[in-house]
C-alpha cells in the first residue's frame, strides 16, 4: 500500500512537470485497467519478456496486500516500540546523572552570572545617571541664560532694524534695554521646569530655570541690567541698576514684579562696567579679531556675582553676547550677559545624589557624592580644576574660586586627586568621553595622593574601594565642564549578595524536586510504552480489514492530475464530477488524496481568475524556480483605463446599482483587452491595468493594444444604450497607452508575491492616461507605441497596402478623384490606424519628453463610431447582435477567443455597415490630424505666426476640437504671433509641454 501511495505521488508530480492532455476514453481505460503488476514504469514489458525472475515478481504481487500490510505493520510497531523505549531510557538515565552535576555546580557560575550582571548595570545606571545630569544641565543653567542674551539682542536688532540711528545708548533705549531684561527675567523666575534623574528607575525633579543677572554694557561704560534675587521667583520685587552716563556712579532701585513700576533709587555705588568679566570676555576678543570676523556667543569666566554692595557674592558664570548690529567684531559696541549662580549646580547634583540613595541604601554623604569641575576653558586656562559646585556643598563653597583637589568635602578631593593623578590633566582628551573607573580612598588621601585602581570583587565588600563615572558637558568650543559621580563599590554589591543566596536556595529546592520528578518519568514511560504496544498491535489488525481497496481510485486521480497540469479542468468527465459531489473511498488516505485533489483543482481554477493564466501555467507546471520572486526584461504595451467621471457617477446611484453598472462595465472591458490578447493583472477601482507581450509572447502587441483600445470605445457604446435604457448614466473612458522594456515576472517576497512589471513606463502610461483629460481625446498613446506601430507596419504593412488598392479599385466613378489622396493619406497613418501627434509633453515625475499621439481610428477596419460594428469579430464573443456575415475586421492581428467572457447588451449597434461609409470617417479623421500636425510643426519650428493662422483653421472645421484650443491658447500665452525668438532661445527651443499635475 506505502509503495502504492508512493508511486501515485511520483506519477502525479510527473503529470504537472510535463502535463499531457488525456481524452476521457484515456482515463477510462486507466480506470478499467486498475493497478499493474509490471514493476516497469511504461508497463510496455510483460511476464514473458521478463524470464523467470519477472515470473517471480508477478507472484510476489498477487500476495494478499491485508496480510501483508498486517504483517508489515506489526514488525514495525513492535521494532519501533522497542526502539523508542531503550533510547528513552538510556536518555533518562543520562539526563539524570548530568542534571545532578550540572545543579551541584550551579551556584558557582550564578555567581559570576550576578557580578557580570551588576557590572553592566553599574555601566548602564552610570551612564543613564550622566546624560540626566547633562541634561539637566542644559535645560536649568545653559538654556535660560542663552534664551536670555538672545531675547534681548533680539530687542535692540528690531530697534535697529527699524531705526538704523538707534544704538541703545540713550536713556530712552536704555529704558526699553531695562524693561526688556526685567520682563525676560521674570518670565524664567516663574518657570518651574521639570525634569527626568535617571539611576534604577527615572525620577522626576522640579527646579529654577532663570538666570541671576541680565547685563546689557557699552564700551561708553554706560550700562543698564536687572538682578532676580532668589525671592524675585516668588513675585516680589528685582533690582534695576544702570550706569546713566560715563563716570557715573551705578544707581539702583527696585521694580514690583506685579506691576513694573520702579521704586525711588535707593542705593548709589561705583561700578567699572568695562572690567567686568562679562564684558572683557567679548571687547578682548573684538580687539584681536580679523576683520570680517563673525560675532558669536562666548561664555566669562568663573566670577562672584555681586548683587550689592552690602551682600556677599556668589560664584557664577556668564554667557555673553556682542552688540554687533552689522553681525561681525568690526562694528563691536558692547556687550549682553547674563549671569547665572553656580547654586544651581550644587542643587541638582545634591538631587542625583539623592537618586543614587534612594536606590543604593549602603551609600551616605561621606562615600558617595556628585560634583562638577571646570575642566577645560581655552580663554581662562588658570580656572581649569575649579570646584564648580557639589551635592550636600554648604553656602561658602559656592562664594570662592577654590580647586576641586582642595575641596573641604573629603570625598571630592580625594575623587578630584584620582582623576588627576590616573588622567594627568583636567583637559585630558580620555575625559572627552564617559569613563568608569575604580580607586582606592585611602591612597587617594594620603600625603602625597597617589591612584590605585581596585579590582575588589562584588562578594568582598571592600569600603575603600570607590567607584567613579565621568563625563564632559561642552558649554561651547572652548569651555567644558566635568561631571563626576562618586560612590562606594561595596554599596553596589549588597544586592548582589542577597540574590546569590537566594540562587543557592532555589537551586537546591530545583534539585529535589527534579529527582523526585525523575522517578515520575520512568514510570510514566513504561506506562506509555505497554500502552502503545497493545493499541498499535489491534489498529494494525483493524487497518488491514481497510486497506485492499485503494488503488481503485488513484489511478482516476492521477488521470485527473495529468489535465489539471495545463489547466484543464476536466469538468465534463464523469469521475470529476464524482468527486465534485463529495462521494469519497472509505479509506482516510485515499479519501483525502481525493478531497485534496478537489481542493487543488477549484484553487487553481479559482487562482486562473485573479492572476494571468499564463502565469498560473507556468506555475503549476514548473519547479522550485516558478515558486521563487523573478523578472526578466521584455518589451511590453501598457494600457491603463479610467471611467470619466466616475465619482460623480457614482454620488447619483444606490450601492447596488452602482455594483451593477461597475460589473457590466468591467465585463465588456475585460472581455475586449482579452479578445486582443492582452493580460489584466489589476482591477483598479473603476479602470484596468492591462499588460500585452508578458507573460507569454504576443506578436505584433502594439497593434493589438491600440485596437484593444478603440474596440473598448466602440463597445462602450453597446453599452450604453443598454445602461440609458435602465435609466443609468452613460460612461465614458479614457486609454493611455505605452511601449517600453520592464522588469515582468512575480514581484515580492517568499511570503507575498504577484505577477506585475516594474519601471518607468508603467508610471507613465499611467500619466498618458491622465492626459485624456487633459487634451480632451479618449486614446492617447506614447511616441514609443506609435514606433512600435511604425515596426508593425514594416512587417505587415505591404500586404495591408495591396489589399486596400483592390478595395478601391471598386469604388464609384464619382470618388476616383480622390484615390491617390486616400491612398497616401492611408501611407501616413501608420499600420492599421490613424494618429494623430498631440505634442511634445514632459509628465509629472518626468525629465525627458515624449511625444504623444490620439489614436483617431483604424484603417480597412471599424471607424471612429463608438458603437461595436455587427460585423466586428467581438461582436459574437461579447454576446452582440450580428447582422451579415463577419468581415475580417481583425486586421491580421492574431487574436484569440477566451472562454466565459460574455457581455450581452439588448441595444442593438447602430454602425453602418458598408465599407464606404467608415473609410468616410477614416479620411475626415486624417483631414483632422493633417491639419493639425500642420499647426504642430509651424509651433514647433517657431513659426507662431503661422501656426496661429493653422490652428484657427482647424477650429473652424473642428470647433470642439480641445487639441487644437490649447494649442492656441498656448501660443496667446507666449505672445502670439508677435513673439519672436532670438538665435540663442532658438537653439534650445522645443515646445516641450510642462504638466505638472497627474
Amino acid at each position: 500500500c506505502a509503495r502504492s501511495l508512493r508511486s501515485f505521488g511520483e506519477m502525479a508530480r510527473a503529470s504537472l512537470c510535463h502535463p499531457h492532455t488525456k481524452s476521457q476514453g484515456d482515463i477510462s481505460e486507466d480506470v478499467e485497467a486498475g493497478p499493474k503488476c509490471s514493476p516497469w514504469k511504461d508497463g510496455t514489458k510483460d511476464a514473458k519478456s521478463l524470464g523467470q525472475s519477472g515470473l517471480e515478481m508477478e507472484r510476489r504481487c498477487r500476495i494478499s496486500l491485508g496480510c501483508a500490510v498486517s504483517s508489515a505493520i506489526v514488525i514495525a510497531v513492535g521494532l519501533s516500540s522497542l526502539g523508542l523505549f531503550l533510547p528513552m531510557e538510556l536518555m533518562s538515565l543520562c539526563r539524570y546523572t548530568w542534571m545532578t552535576g550540572v545543579l551541584d555546580e550551579a551556584a558557582r557560575p550564578q555567581a559570576k552570572a550576578i557580578q557580570h550582571l551588576v557590572k553592566n548595570w553599574t555601566h548602564a545606571s552610570y551612564s543613564a545617571l550622566l546624560m540626566s545630569i547633562g541634561t539637566a544641565v542644559d535645560a536649568h543653567i545653559a538654556g535660560p541664560t542663552n534664551e536670555a542674551v538672545d531675547a534681548i539682542s533680539l530687542v535692540m536688532r528690531a530697534e535697529n532694524h527699524i531705526n538704523n540711528s538707534w544704538d541703545g545708548n540713550s536713556d530712552e533705549g536704555r529704558r526699553l534695554v531695562a524693561y526688556a531684561s526685567w520682563w525676560q527675567l521674570l518670565k524664567q523666575a516663574n518657570t518651574m521646569k521639570e525634569g527626568i534623574m535617571h539611576f534604577g528607575l527615572p525620577t522626576t525633579f522640579a527646579m529654577d530655570q532663570h538666570a541671576d543677572q541680565l547685563f546689557t554694557t557699552f564700551n561708553t561704560g554706560q550700562t543698564v541690567g536687572v538682578s532676580a534675587e532668589e525671592y524675585a521667583s516668588l513675585g516680589h520685587e528685582t533690582w534695576l541698576f544702570e550706569v546713566a552716563a560715563p563716570g557715573l556712579a551705578m544707581t539702583r532701585q527696585s521694580i514690583k514684579c506685579a506691576t513694573g513700576d520702579p521704586r525711588p533709587v535707593d542705593e548709589n555705588f561705583s561700578h567699572d562696567a568695562l572690567s567686568k568679566p562679562w564684558h572683557t570676555v567679548q571687547s578682548r576678543y573684538a580687539k584681536t579679531a580679523l576683520p570680517n570676523t563673525t560675532a558669536r556667543k562666548m561664555w566669562s569666566k568663573l566670577f562672584g556675582i555681586p548683587f550689592s554692595e552690602s551682600r556677599d557674592f556668589e560664584l557664577g558664570i556668564s554667557v555673553t553676547r556682542p552688540i554687533a548690529y552689522c553681525g561681525t567684531y568690526d562694528c563691536f559696541q558692547g556687550s549682553i550677559a547674563a549671569t547665572v549662580s553656580m547654586r544651581y549646580i550644587s542643587m541638582l547634583s545634591t538631587i542625583a545624589l539623592r537618586q543614587i540613595q534612594s536606590v543604593l541604601t549602603m551609600t551616605n554623604d561621606t562615600n558617595s557624592n556628585i560634583f562638577m569641575v571646570n575642566r577645560r576653558s581655552e580663554k581662562f586656562p588658570d580656572q581649569e580644576g575649579l570646584l564648580i559646585g557639589a551635592a550636600n556643598a554648604n553656602h561658602s563653597l559656592i562664594q570662592h574660586l577654590i580647586n576641586a583637589t582642595e575641596s573641604p568635602q573629603p570625598i571630592v578631593r580625594a575623587t578630584a586627586w584620582a582623576i588627576l593623578l590616573k588622567f594627568g590633566s583636567w583637559s585630558a582628551d580620555a575625559l572627552q568621553n564617559m569613563s568608569l573607573f575604580t580607586y582606592n580612598f585611602d591612597a587617594a588621601t594620603a600625603d602625597p595622593p597617589r591612584f590605585e585602581p581596585c579590582d575588589a570583587d562584588i562578594w568582598d565588600h571592600d569600603e575603600n574601594c570607590r567607584q567613579v563615572g565621568t563625563s564632559s558637558i561642552a558649554l561651547d568650543d572652548s569651555t567644558t565642564w566635568l561631571v563626576v559621580t562618586v560612590m562606594s563599590q561595596g554599596g553596589l554589591g549588597d544586592t548582589a549578595r542577597a540574590t546569590a543566596s537566594q540562587v543557592r536556595q532555589t537551586v537546591l529546592n530545583f534539585r529535589a524536586n527534579w529527582e523526585e520528578s525523575f522517578h515520575k518519568e520512568q514510570f510514566i514511560i513504561i506506562a506509555i510504552f505497554v500502552s502503545m504496544s497493545i493499541g498499535s498491535l489491534l489498529m494494525a489488525l483493524a487497518l488491514s480489514i481497510l486497506v485492499t481497496r485503494p488503488l481503485r481510485h488513484l489511478t482516476s486521480l492521477g488521470a485527473l492530475m495529468r489535465r489539471l497540469g495545463d489547466l484543464d479542468f476536466a469538468h465534463e468527465e464523469s469521475i470529476f464530477m464524482q468527486i465534485r459531489s463529495g462521494r469519497r473511498s472509505n479509506i482516510k488516505e485515499v479519501s483525502e488524496l481525493q478531497e485534496t485533489f478537489s481542493r487543488l483543482s477549484h484553487c487553481i481554477e479559482t487562482f486562473a481568475l485573479f492572476v494571468p493564466e499564463g502565469v498560473v501555467r507556468k506555475i503549476v507546471q514548473g519547479g522550485e524556480k516558478e515558486r521563487q520572486p523573478q523578472v526578466s526584461m521584455r518589451t511590453v504595451t501598457i494600457m491603463f483605463t479610467d471611467i470619466r467621471d466616475f465619482t460623480a457617477i457614482s454620488e447619483t446611484l444606490s450601492q447596488t446599482d452602482l455594483l451593477w453598472v461597475l460589473t457590466r462595465y468591467l465585463t465588456a472591458m475585460t472581455g475586449v483587452a482579452e479578445h486582443y490578447r492582452g493580460e489584466i493583472t489589476e482591477i483598479l477601482g473603476d479602470g484596468l491595468l492591462v499588460f500585452w507581450n508578458t507573460p507569454e509572447d504576443v506578436p505584433d502587441h502594439a497593434t493589438k493594444a491600440c485596437a484593444a483600445a478603440l474596440a473598448m470605445q466602440e463597445t462602450l457604446a453597446s453599452l450604453n444604450e443598454e445602461l440609458q435604457s435602465r435609466d443609468f448614466p452613460r460612461l465614458s473612458i479614457r486609454c493611455g497607452l505605452h511601449t517600453g522594456s520592464v522588469l515582468s515576472g512575480t514581484i515580492g517576497c517568499s511570503k507575498k508575491m504577484k505577477f506585475g512589471c516594474l519601471g518607468d513606463p508603467v508610471n507613465l502610461a499611467s500619466r498618458l492616461e491622465g492626459l485624456c483629460k487633459h487634451y480632451g481625446v479618449d486614446v492617447i498613446c506614447s511616441g514609443d507605441t506609435y514606433d512600435a506601430l511604425e515596426q508593425d507596419k514594416l512587417q505587415n504593412g505591404e500586404e495591408t497596402c495591396t489589399r486596400t488598392q483592390l478595395e478601391l479599385a471598386t469604388w464609384d466613378a464619382s470618388r476616383e478623384a480622390e484615390r491617390s489622396r486616400q491612398l497616401a493619406a492611408q501611407k501616413d497613418a501608420g499600420f492599421n490606424f490613424v494618429t494623430r501627434k498631440l505634442a511634445l509633453v514632459q509628465v509629472k515625475g518626468k525629465r525627458e519628453p515624449t511625444w504623444v499621439y490620439e489614436v483617431m481610428a483604424r484603417i480597412g477596419g471599424v471607424g471612429r463610431a463608438r458603437t461595436l460594428s455587427t460585423t466586428h469579430p467581438l461582436a459574437a464573443s461579447l454576446g452582440l447582435r450580428t447582422g451579415a456575415s463577419p468581415d475580417s475586421g481583425g486586421g491580421g492581428l492574431g487574436l484569440r477567443p477566451r472562454s466565459g467572457t460574455s457581455v450581452t447588451p439588448t441595444a442593438a449597434s447602430r454602425i453602418p455597415g458598408g465599407y464606404h461609409e467608415t473609410d468616410d470617417f477614416v479620411i475626415q479623421c486624417i483631414e483632422h490630424k493633417r491639419a493639425y500636425e500642420s499647426a504642430l510643426a509651424a509651433y514647433h519650428g517657431a513659426r507662431f505666426g503661422e501656426a496661429r493662422e493653422l490652428a484657427g483653421v482647424v477650429l473652424q472645421q473642428w470647433p470642439k476640437d480641445t487639441v487644437a484650443k490649447l494649442l492656441l491658447e498656448q501660443l496667446d500665452s507666449m505672445g502670439g504671433d508677435t513673439m519672436a525668438l532670438t538665435e540663442a532661445n532658438m537653439a534650445t527651443w522645443t515646445g516641450t509641454v510642462v504638466i505638472t499635475e497627474k
